[in-house]
């Protein structure tokens, strides 16, 4: 089958949530098809990364995107009725890509987040067309507005809650097949109006098993790790909630406890605020996250805020670490707490399972086992891989 997919970036190096999600549905659907690329480049990427695919891709195309990421662009967008990063249907992107369908005479197009939505309407009725929208933004913004206490954020978040869910009931309003990560999302989307013809259903992100684990020397203070791209503002909520309101309540029993934050783009404010603890260190970008991540005594993830199923939970349970999260970071998750991590539900009860792991090797050894089983059963990209297969299948029928 001849299959275009296009996407809203580069997806090469796969270094956040998004990019992952793309390359490794890249590599899976060029596995079994004959796959033509078409990628958006965004300020600040490297059009090398579309390069590099061009080995399992029979052709490559990518455009650069004309979006204005600067205050002023936002206060402009505010009367687009487009959610913001956007591509308009019209623009250089949209007509790009559909001479890309042109080309490639694809038997069906897979067309990957809300930044491309707009172009979906030039393609429906054409080619059949299969839409990964990976979240659903609309509860994303609407959790984000009911989190934040800043007036102006607020009123930014609402207002992207509004055209986000006007965008998704238009992507709904046509017969194609829509995939998203976690079936809570399906579940909200389902609410949705939705053409009766549409079909929705659940595409999980993945990961790969570990190839080893490293166990942290006895002699070494304990680290704790966070992950994920702190340009992302719930990653960066994530951090300063740890901070403020976790970590002193583990410092009172175990003073010597570390943590390492590690992912792209961490703000200046964010290092700031971070630099006035001597046991907690930003370590930015780093060139292989998972040997990073499985030196260390265990992983957390505080999330507050987000929708989908988290990557780095995957990436985390892959390696075999031990891991307590948030309610939050697990949402949509088969997992059993005590048995693949621990769940904790206010700031004191994360601060007492950090203490509990850290004093039980027996009990991380244990979950970090249960943890990777859980990956192995259901979440490497090879299942992942299966499933869009059906789903391109689906499409084509």
């Amino acid at each position: 089958m001849k299959v275009l997919i296009a996407v809203p970036w580069i997806p090469y190096p796969p270094t956040d949530g998004g990019r992952i999600r793309s390359y490794a549905l890249i590599r899976e659907a060029a596995r079994r098809h004959q796959v033509s690329l078409f990628c958006v480049k965004n300020p600040g990427e490297d059009r090398g990364g579309c390069e590099v695919l061009q080995s399992c891709c029979q052709r490559t195309e990518w455009v650069s995107s004309s979006i204005d990421y600067s205050l002023v662009s936002k206060c402009r967008s505010l009367w687009d009725p487009l959610p913001f990063g956007s591509a308009q249907p019209e623009g250089e992107v949209g007509r790009r890509l559909l001479a890309c369908c042109d080309t490639a005479r694809p038997d069906v197009v897979h067309v990957q987040g809300m930044e491309l939505a707009g172009c979906l309407q030039r393609l429906v009725g054409r080619v059949p067309v299969f839409f990964d929208m990976v979240d659903c933004n609309s509860l994303h913004m609407l959790r984000r507005t009911r989190q934040t206490r800043h007036p102006v954020r607020r009123f930014w978040y609402r207002l992207q809650y509004g055209k986000f869910r006007q965008a998704e009931e238009q992507v709904l309003a046509n017969p194609l097949t829509v995939t998203l990560a976690s079936r809570v999302d399906v579940e909200t989307l389902l609410r949705y109006r939705h053409h009766p013809g549409v079909k929705i259903r659940v595409l999980s992100n993945g990961a790969e098993i570990a190839p080893r684990i490293i166990h942290q020397e006895p002699d070494r203070p304990p680290r704790l790790v966070f992950t994920g791209n702190m340009a992302y503002p719930p990653n960066e909520d994530a951090v300063y909630y740890f901070c403020r309101q976790i970590l002193p309540l583990i410092h009172r029993k175990c003073p010597d406890v570390w943590l390492d934050v590690i992912g792209n783009h961490p703000s200046v404010r964010l290092r700031r605020f971070c630099g006035r603890s001597k046991q907690v260190a930003v370590l930015g970008f780093v060139p292989d996250l998972r040997a990073e991540v499985i030196r260390r005594t265990l992983y957390v993830s505080p999330l507050r805020i987000g929708t989908g199923i988290k990557l780095k939970i995957l990436e985390a349970m892959a390696c075999g670490m031990p891991i307590v999260a948030s309610p939050m970071s697990i949402e949509g998750m088969p997992v059993t707490d005590g048995r693949h991590l621990l769940v904790a539900r206010s700031a004191k009860e994360f601060a007492d399972k950090v203490l509990e792991v850290l004093t039980k090797p027996a009990l991380r050894q244990q979950l970090g086992m249960h943890a990777q089983q859980l990956i192995k059963d259901r979440y490497e990209w090879e299942t992942i891989g299966q499933e869009l297969d059906r789903i391109y299948q689906e499409a084509v029928r």
